[in-house]
């Protein structure tokens, strides 16, 4: 019999082995939704995530610190000069009831004051007096009053304290004949090693499984539902050579979303730094070169193992459905050695060395703290690389097996939606929404710094070289049409008055409205209201007040409606209906703001801006519009004192109120009866150029 040259000689060629993965690694690349989820939601949600949070907290503590606080005395009497803190104090209310204990309950008080029996015939005899606080630990506004009341009762003991100590004519060192300091030997980068030790290990699982997760499902199930996988099984290539290849996708693709999420967190630490927020953290992350490298190897390690597991376990399944149904539970069991990981007094030690996922978690963990160990990496990783080749020879196995040929079923995927067919001159909505991610990753990280140097300049940069140009070199480079991907089409006269009666009015009820919905439901923290007065701060003269509502209202109305109105709202087009189409410009443009407290307000100005847009197939309307509106919150209080209105916090006078409404009312009926531009308009008159303009 003649030899087979290709099941002769080695077990695995490498040659053959790299062709499958750079074909691989090329279609997954290829996969918009695969780069997506591994590298636009990182990079996405971590700054969200950031800005949110941080939003919700100023919020919370600002409305927590404001509110007055009820307090009820119990048992003797309050001292007079405890009772005279506590009445000085604004924030604090003495209510009396008949059962405070009661009240405690029923929420009618948030904290009480109880005296203890002989308060009063203890101190007169130099005895110590009892004083309790009662209250309720999970009620934020009774842990605020109990903290405000024991701040009180510290100064009323050390006023007690003294008049004792000047009664005897002692001082101060006579009740403290000892003082005892704690002096932590452990140096100040093992400390914060500890403390990244207790979440590290569990970040980079999550990393890791992120990005493993779908390259693996798409790389075996996928390729049983695309029936793909028996053309390649017919090939002259050996099953382990398969699986190689495709491992080492899966595997690059682990490290790679590994690498983008913490390239984010460190973007956005970073971020936080530069804006003050490292004030608040005493922290010197110190980190030798030997410990880096070896984190280096464990978090490559962790990447090997898992993205054999998470491999093998596809493999498994007859579609990526049921893909997903075996490795939920996988991801979930590696979760638990994580946590066990960070437990004190939990070590590495010969027993722990074997356990997977552990091992490796306790290694981290004991780089972190105590500095690499060569044994402790040895055993790690002999035990490591011992079970990703095991499993992968199982996967090898799996994949010599006839099962593997059956019929999946075809489940079809969310994003299908997306490529749809549509106008071919224009951006499709998983592109323009790619770009739009881009965007807010340079207005976040960029656009950010360089207005914090220059206000007005910083903002022209942002605007004009962060939003408009490169969605003008995207749009370019990409052979679309700018006009039809611009919406620069003529509008009609009837849209243009309505936008300008909107433009004009919008800003009033719209201000109004928001002011009431955050007074009720999402009050604005102080600091946030001031850094808004501040950024809408007016010069005195002419020529300032003219160039800061050209940078400040016109440059954003045209460069921000160039990416939301022009591109991202031209690619639904013919692809999705009108209210998809504007709902979901208008909740990005909402987003695009970075602000909590600015959602409700730009998201509905994107609302009224994307149907006029719509109706009409011209940007101009919501430009117009747009720079109106812009012009109108800056001259506001230049408008009321020209008005002779009385500037009042609770809103505009209600008279003005109903007339902006009616005003804009008329605006909108303009709009809404305009001739609505269509494609076939567009075909009537795309060989008059009188019809477009650029």
């Amino acid at each position: 019999m003649t030899p087979d040259p290709h099941r002769d000689g080695p077990a695995i060629r490498p040659r053959t082995v790299w062709t499958i993965y750079a074909k691989e690694i090329r279609e997954t690349f290829r996969d918009r939704k695969t780069l997506f989820l591994i590298v636009g939601i990182p990079l996405i949600f971590y700054p969200l995530l950031l800005l949110v949070a941080t939003e919700v907290t100023l919020s919370q503590v600002d409305k927590i610190q404001k509110q007055t606080v009820q307090i009820a005395p119990d048992g003797d009497p309050l001292p007079e000069r405890l009772f005279r803190l506590l009445d000085e104090d604004e924030t604090i209310q003495v209510a009396l009831t008949s059962d405070p204990q009661e009240a405690l309950r029923e929420r009618q008080v948030h904290a009480i004051v109880q005296v203890g029996a002989g308060f009063q015939s203890a101190l007169s005899q130099g005895e110590t007096a009892r004083i309790t606080i009662r209250y309720n630990s999970v009620r934020p506004l009774s842990q605020e009053a109990s903290e405000r009341v024991e701040q009180h009762l510290k100064t009323y003991r050390a006023e007690m304290l003294a008049d004792r100590l000047k009664q005897r004519d002692l001082n101060e060192a006579w009740i403290k004949p000892v003082s005892i300091q704690q002096d932590d030997t452990a140096p100040q980068e093992r400390r914060v090693g500890s403390l990244l030790a207790q979440f590290l290990p569990m970040v980079i699982l999550v990393f890791m499984v992120t990005g493993a997760f779908y390259p693996a499902i798409d790389l075996t199930a996928g390729e049983k539902e695309r029936k793909t996988i028996q053309t390649l099984l017919t090939s002259p290539v050996r099953p382990l050579e398969i699986v190689t290849g495709k491992y080492l996708v899966v595997f690059s693709m682990a490290m790679f979303a590994g690498l983008i999420n913490l390239l984010s967190i460190g973007l956005v630490l970073y971020q936080s730094a530069s804006m003050g927020a490292a004030e608040a953290f005493e922290l010197d992350v110190q980190v030798s070169a030997a410990d880096v490298g070896a984190l280096t190897l464990v978090i490559v390690l962790f990447g090997l193992m898992l993205s054999a597991v998470l491999m093998t376990i596809a493999s498994m399944a007859s579609s990526p459905k049921d893909a997903q149904t075996y490795m939920s539970p996988v991801y979930m069991l590696c979760l638990l050695p994580v946590t066990l990981a960070g437990i004190p007094g939990v070590a590495l030690n010969e027993a722990t060395a074997f356990i997977p996922v552990l091992n490796l978690a306790l290694v981290m963990k004991e780089i972190l703290i105590e500095g690499a160990q060569l044994e402790s990496l040895f055993l790690v990783g002999l035990s490591t690389l011992l079970i990703t080749m095991l499993t992968l020879l199982l996967t090898a196995r799996i994949y010599n097996r006839q099962e593997l040929l059956i019929q999946p079923s075809t489940v079809q995927g969310f994003f299908s939606l997306m490529s749809a067919s549509g106008d071919r001159r224009t951006p499709t909505p998983d592109s323009a929404l790619a770009v739009v991610g881009a965007l807010f990753l340079l207005l976040y990280y960029a656009g950010t710094a360089v207005q914090a140097q220059h206000l007005l300049g910083g903002l022209v940069v942002t605007l004009f070289g962060l939003l408009l140009l490169p969605t003008l070199v995207y749009l370019r480079a990409s052979g679309l049409d700018l006009r039809a991907s611009l919406h620069l089409r003529r509008p009609n006269w009837r849209v243009m008055l309505g936008a300008l009666l909107v433009g004009l009015t919008t800003f009033i009820w719209l201000s109004s409205f928001t002011q009431m919905f955050h007074d009720t439901f999402l009050p604005m923290p102080e600091p946030f209201i001031e850094a808004m007065q501040e950024l809408i701060q007016m010069p005195d003269d002419l020529g300032g007040k003219l160039l800061f509502i050209l940078v400040m209202a016109v440059s954003p109305a045209i460069c921000e409606e160039a990416v939301f109105r022009g591109m991202l709202l031209s690619s639904f087009r013919g692809r999705t209906g009108a209210l998809i189409a504007v709902l979901v410009t208008a909740l990005l443009f909402g987003l695009f703001h970075m602000s909590l407290y600015r959602l409700l307000g730009t998201m509905t100005l994107g609302l009224i801006m994307g149907y006029a847009v719509w109706r009409s197939g011209s940007i101009w309307p919501a430009v117009l519009l747009h720079a109106l509106n812009n012009a109108g919150a800056l001259l506001v209080n230049d408008l009321a004192a020209a008005l002779g209105l009385a500037e009042d916090a609770s809103g505009f006078p209600i008279g003005v109120l109903v007339g902006s409404l009616v005003v804009t009312s008329l605006g909108l009926a303009l709009i809404a009866t305009s001739p609505e531009w269509s494609e076939d308009d567009h075909d009537k008159k795309q060989n008059k150029p009188t019809q477009t303009i650029a």
